[in-house]
C-alpha cells in the first residue's frame, strides 16, 4: 500500500467527517433551543426559585423564633 492510497484513504475519511458535522449541526439547530430563548424561562425559573426558598426560610425562622 503506498502514500497516495493512504492519503486517499485519509481523504475520504474527513469527507465523511464533515458530512457528519453538518448533519449534526442542522440537528442541533432544529432541535434544540438557543440561548437568548431559553432566558425568559430561565428568569422565571430562578425567580420562582427563589420566592420559594425565601418562603420557606422565613416559616422556618417563625417557627424556631416563636416556638
Amino acid at each position: 500500500m503506498g502514500d497516495h492510497d493512504l492519503l486517499v484513504r485519509i481523504d475520504e475519511r474527513v469527507e465523511a467527517m464533515k458530512g457528519d458535522i453538518e448533519s449534526i449541526t442542522d440537528s442541533l439547530e432544529d432541535h434544540y433551543v438557543k440561548q437568548e430563548e431559553f432566558r425568559p424561562v430561565k428568569t422565571l425559573v430562578y425567580g420562582a426559585v427563589g420566592f420559594m426558598l425565601c418562603t420557606v426560610t422565613i416559616v422556618l425562622l417563625r417557627y424556631f423564633m416563636l416556638g
